[in-house]
């Protein structure tokens, strides 16, 4: 396997160079248009159990921490949401409650 030569930061980016930056290597991979500096040694491959369960949906992260990212603030949201309308729920039934027993 061939030595690859680091570039500047500076440089036109390609995908799978090496690029050097205040003394740090890193490898560019291309993400739709974006390129990102990853470390050299770094899995960027996808998850091959979500790329069985849903291959085409998957293929849209060539980076795996931000399919992660992408994941976890679902989840988030979902359970924000959830606790949210729970809440609204409880009061709203409590305010009902209230104006029955005004009424009676």
């Amino acid at each position: 396997m061939a030595e690859q030569t680091t570039v500047s930061i500076t440089a036109e980016p390609k995908s799978d160079q090496l690029v050097g930056n205040e003394g740090k290597t890193y490898r560019t991979i291309r993400e739709g248009k974006a390129y990102i500096l990853v470390p050299p040694k770094a899995w960027t491959g996808i998850d091959p159990k979500a790329a069985a369960k849903d291959s085409e949906s998957q293929k849209v992260f060539y980076n795996p921490i931000q399919q992660f990212n992408r994941d976890l603030s679902v989840l988030a949201i979902r359970a924000f949401g959830r606790d949210l309308c729970e809440r609204r729920r409880v009061k709203h039934e409590g305010s009902r409650e209230k104006r029955v027993e005004k009424r009676n």
